[in-house]
C-alpha cells in the first residue's frame, strides 16, 4: 500500500522530540514522509490522495485527511486529547487507530499546546501497526 508519514518537525507548540527516529521508523515500514509546510497545497492534496495510509502526530497536518479519497486507514500519534481528526476520519469512512505519546514539560505555557513536547515509543507505534495489519 502507499503510505505516507506526515511530519511536524518545525512544530513549536506539542513537539515530537524524537520526532527524526519516528520519521526513520516509518520510511523503514514503507512510509513516505513528508513535511507539509514545504510542500504547496497541490502537492500535498496529490501525496495524501494517493495514500491508502496515512499518519502523523495531532495537528493541522491531518486536516489533509480531506484530500484522502484512496485512504482505508489513519494513524495518529496523540499529542493532544481532542478527537477532531479521529472523528474527520470517520466520517470520510476512514478507520483511525493511535497512540498516546508521553508528555514531557518543556515551558510554562498557558496551555498544554505551549508546554509540554512529547516522546513517542517506537515499541508502541509497531504493535499498532502490526494490529492495523500494515
Amino acid at each position: 500500500p502507499i503510505c505516507v508519514y506526515l511530519a511536524r518537525r518545525h512544530a513549536k507548540d506539542r513537539p515530537l522530540s524524537n520526532e527524526a527516529d519516528v520519521v526513520q521508523w516509518f520510511e523503514r515500514h514503507g512510509f513516505t514522509a513528508i513535511e507539509p509546510e514545504q510542500h504547496s497545497l497541490d502537492a500535498q492534496r496529490d501525496y495524501v490522495a494517493n495514500a491508502e495510509i496515512i499518519a502523523g502526530p495531532y495537528g493541522a497536518n491531518l486536516a489533509n485527511l480531506i484530500f484522502a479519497t484512496r485512504a482505508r486507514q489513519c494513524f495518529i500519534l496523540a499529542t493532544k486529547p481532542q478527537p477532531e481528526f479521529a472523528r474527520l476520519a470517520s466520517v470520510l469512512g476512514i478507520a483511525s487507530w493511535h497512540v498516546v505519546p508521553e508528555a514531557i514539560k518543556l515551558r510554562e505555557g498557558r496551555t498544554v499546546s505551549e508546554s509540554f513536547g512529547f516522546t513517542a515509543d517506537l515499541k508502541q507505534i509497531e504493535f499498532a501497526l502490526a494490529a492495523m495489519a500494515v
